[in-house]
């Protein structure tokens, strides 16, 4: 994948963000291209319920972004190097697999950091569902800290005295097992690795490359084809746009110069009192009725075209819908068939299929 260098401003071709307009946007690609930020950045921007703090941008700010918007600032993501190439120390997560592997999730504060010294743990992130500790046996523990692949001597000795936790991706999938919300690490009178090897203890040396492979949803796929829709939250930024068109007022003209804005005194005197803002809080909330009545409608409309089937649309846990569909009426043909059959078969009647169908002939 393409790596993005730590920036402030930036520049795509001939475009900069000033020249962004989401309203003029139809693809999460094309939002990427114009901030010059990774297509799965995107899915990490939490919006703030207040606005941006560049002077004369009404867009929102988002979390971890400085209180700034995603077009005055790029920072809401954990980059690998920074604006001049270079590894920057705090970086973990920069593998973009999702919400879930960032520092903070689900407002919950930030996990213990893996003890390993794998740079693909580290591309991975934290681990929101659970850490496993080292074996307590000096023995044990020596082996996990050998086979987990520390090499650093300071590290190792510090290891050995006090102990560290391990990521759940280290160990192999038939190791653990998922309990109340989290991994954990059954018991078993022996373990053995991928390489036929027994242990008397989990060993953390699983391919953790298996576990980005297997286990961490490929991003952009839904329902078998790539999915390049805007993100929800492009829809407040539109309504942003929209406030800001709609609203007669006084108005600023703070052109940019390099990062900073520079303010002149073009003034135009509106015939009526300006029109109130529209929030954040206000745009997330119509945002969320729009997206729940276009919801109603697809899934009417896809039960209109299937026979025979039933949905329900049940809210869960960080905004995700799930829609349980059952087969009813297939359900009752199947049953009246088998019951067809049965008293055809008591009948000791020669069954054709026009018999089975219904008001079908019997002949005996």
């Amino acid at each position: 994948s393409p790596i993005f260098y730590a920036s402030l401003h930036t520049n795509h071709s001939n475009m900069t963000t000033s020249d962004v307009r989401f309203s003029e946007i139809e693809t999460r690609t094309e939002i990427a291209n114009a901030l010059n930020v990774d297509v799965k950045a995107l899915d990490l921007v939490k919006l703030l319920s207040t606005t941006c703090k560049t002077e004369g941008c009404n867009y929102p700010g988002v979390e971890n972004n400085h209180g700034r918007c995603v077009l005055c600032q790029q920072s809401w993501f954990p980059r690998q190097l920074n604006k001049n190439g270079k590894p920057l120390k705090n970086c973990r997560g920069h593998g973009l697999y999702g919400p879930q592997f960032m520092s903070k999730w689900l407002n919950k504060s930030s996990p213990t950091t893996c003890c390993c010294e794998m740079p693909l743990c580290e591309e991975i992130g934290y681990s929101h569902h659970g850490m496993f500790a080292l074996p307590t046996d000096p023995k044990m523990r020596r082996e996990a800290i050998r086979v987990l692949g520390i090499k650093t001597p300071e590290k190792i000795n510090n290891l050995l005295n006090r102990g560290g936790w391990v990521c759940p991706w280290h160990y192999r999938k038939e190791h653990r097992v998922w309990r109340d919300d989290g991994w954990q690490l059954r018991k078993m009178s022996k373990y053995r690795d991928a390489d036929g090897k027994t242990f008397n203890f989990a060993p953390p040396n699983a391919s953790t490359q298996l576990f980005i492979n297997n286990e961490i949803p490929a991003y952009g796929y839904s329902r078998g084809g790539y999915d390049d829709s805007l993100p929800r939250w492009a829809a407040s930024m539109v309504k942003c746009e929209e406030v800001e068109d709609e609203t007669p007022s006084t108005k600023v003209n703070t052109p940019k110069q390099g990062n900073k804005l520079r303010k002149t005194t073009s003034v135009t005197p509106s015939p009526r009192p300006p029109r109130k803002r529209q929030s954040p809080e206000a745009a997330a909330l119509e945002e969320a009725k729009e997206e729940q009545k276009l919801l109603r409608v697809k899934l009417q409309s896809a039960l209109d075209e299937i026979e025979g089937l039933t949905a329900t649309v049940e809210a869960k846990d960080n905004e995700l819908i799930q829609i349980r569909i059952e087969l009813n009426e297939e359900r009752l043909k199947n049953a009246a068939l088998e019951r067809k059959i049965e008293e055809l078969k008591g009948k000791k009647v020669l069954l054709s299929f026009e018999d089975l169908k219904p008001g079908g002939s019997q002949k005996p």
